[in-house]
């Protein structure tokens, strides 16, 4: 989960941490750092791909693909998407 700021200051932490570890939380500079050593980052619909926080890792040439694209990949039976 990213967020911005300190996970401890999220108003949803509580929420959060009722399914998630804190080490699992991470503030938008350090989740910066991990999408520059991802394979791949799938942003959900309505995620530009323009957020300041996806360019380091568009410049190494981390592949940017959307949710409807990565299902579509793993999915044996022919697909209607409304969107």
């Amino acid at each position: 989960v990213v967020n911005q700021g300190e996970p401890l200051t999220w108003k949803c932490f509580e929420e959060i941490q009722k399914v998630l570890p804190p080490e699992k939380m991470f503030e938008q500079t350090e989740a910066g750092k991990i999408f520059e050593s991802a394979d791949e980052i799938i942003l959900s619909p309505g995620i530009p791909t323009t957020l300041p926080i996806l360019q380091p890792a568009i410049k190494k040439g981390v592949k940017i693909v959307s949710e409807v694209e990565f299902a579509a990949r793993h999915i044996q039976i022919p697909m209607i998407a409304v969107t």
